[in-house]
């Protein structure tokens, strides 16, 4: 979904992890392998995980979608 718009109805039923970053942020650097661990435990779950690039340097934010439930 890199880039598509996603609807929160998409994911009806299952739990879905917002995550709001930005390539200049550190803090945000720090979560990655956290996202990736909540990607390793959850990935046999009902969860999705939707990562929004907020870099004010971005047009529009790009979703993607990286946990498949």
């Amino acid at each position: 979904m890199k880039g598509n718009p996603v609807r929160l109805s998409d994911f009806r039923g299952k739990t879905v992890v917002m995550n709001f970053w930005a390539t200049w942020c550190r803090v945000c650097q720090a979560e990655v392998p956290h996202m990736e661990k909540l990607y390793r435990d959850q990935s046999d779950q009902d969860v999705v995980v939707l990562s929004a690039n907020a870099t004010s340097r971005e047009r529009k934010y790009r979703y993607r979608r990286e946990v498949r439930g």
